[in-house]
């Protein structure tokens, strides 16, 4: 079992927001540790802004970040396996080719 570092996330998430935001407007994105609503592992990632830039930020763009980022996550190899039962869920570093084709199927 492999997954992607935590500074490689931060790299990702930094990387992501300049593009869509706009590199002025973000400054870093830091990840931490946290858990989630079923008290599982998880990680939370903030991204960092310029001072009053906010104002600029729309709704849409906000929405934006985060699916790509999940996209640019999912393409480093970031991925679960879930399996029917109670078992917490694992997570996994993906083959390239398995994300290929998990990303192909939601582009038709």
């Amino acid at each position: 079992m492999e997954t992607i570092e935590r500074h490689q996330v931060d790299e990702i998430a930094t990387q992501v927001a300049a593009e869509i935001l706009g590199a002025a407007l973000v400054s870093s994105a830091v990840t931490t540790t946290t858990v989630d609503s079923r008290g599982r592992d998880a990680l939370k990632i903030t991204i960092n802004l310029a001072p009053r830039s906010a104002a600029g930020i729309t709704g849409k763009a906000a929405s934006t970040t985060v699916l790509a980022l999940k996209q640019k996550l999912q393409e480093a190899g970031e991925g679960v396996n879930v399996s029917p039962g109670t078992a917490p869920i694992e997570v996994k570093r993906w083959k390239k080719e398995r994300v290929r084709a998990l990303l192909a199927r939601f582009s038709r």
